[in-house]
């Protein structure tokens, strides 16, 4: 395979006013880090060397993947060879091509190969007409286009759970967040009714990745569920992929006696002078039952067979939960 590598002298900030036009053909060109390229127009200030091979940019009006809200009438198809860029991109464009978008909330937005994704930093400078893209690490650059900011949803990239004793820490990894409010962490023991175990943590609106954190105490030592809820300013939602968090053991090793349960329950493992209120909930968090201070054995009374949550609260202001099976 024929190889060629190429170093230009260029200015030292910025782009410089005529880039090395490229097109290349059978064979593999290799552009070294701050040599500047364009293609078709579409300029490139790598960070990084790049590799290109049998590698065009087609201009187009119209996208080749589907792309449902408004966008720039430029468009920039890499053919047939899409490659990996990291550094910065400047994606000109004329006011005709505006179709009705604000310039000011102009980004470069890219399609991976799978999905459409905001491109780095984006800067406009609506006086000369294009967009800087920073910030790039890796980037598919595929097919490329200017959209408004709106137009993208958050993106999930991960979402973790993992248990320490009475505490569960949830972690989950976001991109180009964009009027986000805030995120709901929301937990279940049967991935099915969901419970809000922490609400309303505040979003960075981050173009790039976002990492949060949570610590959940539940007071419950069987399997957990947890998902987190992302609302935007104007009320729109979007759910994570639901993790898993296996059995434990609690540092308080309360224990529900008899469990299974028919008519009644006693409690062990914890100072009867201590218990200051227990109340069962149902597995969606509805209380069902709720009795103050401890007694040898609670009545479950008209409590359906199915699975609850005993919840126990004492007088240092904690609470610790069990489950408990009633038939």
């Amino acid at each position: 395979m024929r190889i060629i590598q190429i170093m230009l002298a260029l200015l030292s900030t910025g782009y410089a006013s005529v880039a090395q036009q490229i097109v290349v053909g059978n064979g593999q060109l290799v552009i070294n880090a701050g040599t500047q390229f364009s293609f078709n127009g579409l300029l490139f200030n790598p960070t990084s060397p790049v590799t290109l091979t049998n590698t065009s940019a087609n201009r187009n009006a119209t996208v080749t993947n589907t792309f449902t809200d408004p966008y720039v009438s430029r468009v920039f198809l890499i053919a047939p060879s899409p490659f990996l860029f990291s550094g910065n991109i400047r994606f000109p464009y004329a006011d005709s091509e505006l179709n009705g978008l604000a310039e000011s909330t102009l980004k470069v937005v890219s399609w991976n190969g799978s999905a459409w994704q905001l491109a780095g930093t984006s800067t406009p400078d609506a006086t000369n007409n294009f967009v800087d893209a920073t910030g790039l690490t890796n980037l598919p650059v595929n097919e490329l286009i200017l959209a408004a900011s709106a137009a993208l949803p958050l993106q999930w990239v991960s979402v973790s759970a993992s248990r320490k004793e009475d505490a569960v820490n949830i972690q989950w990894i976001t991109e180009q967040e964009y009027q986000v409010s805030h995120f709901d962490v929301e937990r279940s023991t049967n991935a099915q009714q969901w419970t809000v175990a922490a609400a309303r943590i505040p979003a960075t609106n981050q173009s790039n990745r976002s990492t949060y954190q949570h610590t959940d105490r539940p007071g419950y030592a069987g399997t957990l569920y947890y998902r987190i809820r992302q609302t935007d300013l104007d009320g729109r939602q979007t759910i994570s992929k639901i993790v898993l968090v296996a059995p434990g053991r609690l540092s308080n090793q309360m224990t529900i006696l008899p469990n299974p349960a028919k008519s009644y329950f006693s409690i062990a493992g914890v100072a009867s002078g201590n218990v200051v209120q227990v109340s069962v909930f149902t597995s969606g968090g509805m209380m069902v039952k709720t009795w103050k201070g401890y007694q040898e054995q609670y009545h479950l009374t008209s409590v359906p067979a199915g699975t609850y949550l005993v919840r126990i609260k004492t007088a240092d202001g904690k609470e610790t939960s069990s489950q408990l099976l009633i038939r």
